[in-house]
């Protein structure tokens, strides 16, 4: 197995990939069903990122939990025996998540999402908002202080809104409240830009997904949905994007 620098380089690699493709050849039935190894009901779906509701869908778990410091055990990471096929939900239940478990408080997460205008970050958040998350997004923070159409931006306001988002920003990283999952929405095109938004939540568990529209698709939903954008301007906000993007952080 090859060496990884994180969790979520691994979860994205074909080791991992082709470790739950023997899970689930040894777990299927014969009649072509899993079960969920925590309630024993059939699993009746595949996870889906872009699914409004993945509560039945299968998810695999790591039994021993899967961390920085043993994500280079294959005995850990890539066990089949540490490896349990769970609906969704249940697995929710089995990490005492949105509110499931035993009382206390949850496990904290911070979702960094990436991406060029018009990539889909937003809709990406919202779809797996749950009670208890948490979205960071400097358009809804403009448009709450301002008041105007969500991408009208008054200059005159630039200041204070980028100081609202930075104490936000700081409050997430020195995990104040009570929230599950904070999703922060930024562009971050470069690398380096990403090593270093990822380093403010390291605490929480930081998970760095970019979208990965092109620039071609990113122009399309510009033209076929502007919704109050300045069209000529965020042309120029995605070409200039792409042309900063540096290869993924993970």
């Amino acid at each position: 197995m090859r060496h990884f620098v994180s969790t979520a380089q691994f979860y994205k690699s074909p080791e991992w990939a082709a470790c739950k493709a023997q899970v689930l050849f040894e777990r299927m039935r014969a009649d072509g069903s899993i079960v969920c190894e925590h309630c024993g009901e059939v699993i009746f779906k595949g996870f889906n990122p872009q699914a409004r509701n993945n509560s039945g869908a299968l998810v695999f778990h790591h039994k021993t939990p899967l961390t920085a410091q043993n994500v280079n055990d294959a005995s850990v990471a890539i066990n089949p025996q540490n490896i349990a096929c769970l609906h969704w939900s249940c697995h929710n239940k089995v990490h005492e998540r949105f509110g499931y478990g035993g009382g206390g408080y949850p496990e904290k997460k911070v979702y960094l999402i990436t991406g060029a205008p018009c990539s889909g970050k937003t809709t990406f958040a919202r779809e797996r908002l749950e009670p208890n998350d948490i979205i960071v997004d400097i358009d809804d923070i403009w448009q709450t202080i301002s008041g105007q159409p969500r991408y009208t931006k008054p200059n005159s306001l630039k200041t204070l809104v980028f100081s609202v988002r930075d104490e936000i920003r700081g409050l997430i990283g020195r995990g104040a409240g009570t929230w599950r999952n904070a999703y922060i929405i930024e562009s971050l095109p470069s690398k380096a830009d990403r090593e270093r938004a990822a380093e403010r939540y390291r605490a929480h568990n930081v998970e760095v997904i970019t979208m990965d529209a092109t620039q071609e698709q990113c122009l399309q939903r510009l033209h076929d949905n502007p919704n109050g954008r300045d069209v000529k301007a965020y042309e120029g906000y995605i070409k200039e994007y792409f042309a900063r993007y540096s290869d993924e952080l993970y």
